[in-house]
C-alpha cells in the first residue's frame, strides 16, 4: 500500500467548541474568548443549529504540534507503516 505522508500530517490536531448563542455578561464572553485563544480552541456559535448560515466563527482553531511518538502510535493503531513518521 502506497500512502502519501502529507495525508497524515493533519489528522486530529485541532479543537473546536460549538455552542448555542445566549445572553451573557460581556466579561464572561471575554473570559471565554481569552481561554479559548490561550488553548488554541476554535469557537463557533449559532442560534439555530439546523441553519448553516446561522453559524458564527469567533476564533479559528490553532493546530497543536504533532509529536512523532503520537503520530507513530496513530499509524501503528491504524495498521499503517510507521516509517512514514519523520523525526521531530
Amino acid at each position: 500500500m502506497q500512502i502519501d505522508p502529507r495525508a497524515i500530517r493533519r489528522h486530529a490536531h485541532y479543537s473546536w467548541a460549538f455552542a448555542c448563542e445566549r445572553e451573557m455578561k460581556e466579561e464572561e464572553w471575554e473570559r471565554i474568548l481569552w481561554a479559548a485563544d490561550e488553548l488554541g480552541v476554535g469557537i463557533v456559535t449559532f442560534s439555530r443549529s439546523h441553519v448553516w448560515g446561522d453559524y458564527t466563527t469567533h476564533l479559528r482553531a490553532k493546530a497543536a504540534p504533532a509529536r512523532s511518538i503520537i503520530r507513530r502510535a496513530f499509524l501503528d493503531d491504524a495498521g499503517l507503516p510507521t516509517d512514514l513518521c519523520r523525526q521531530r
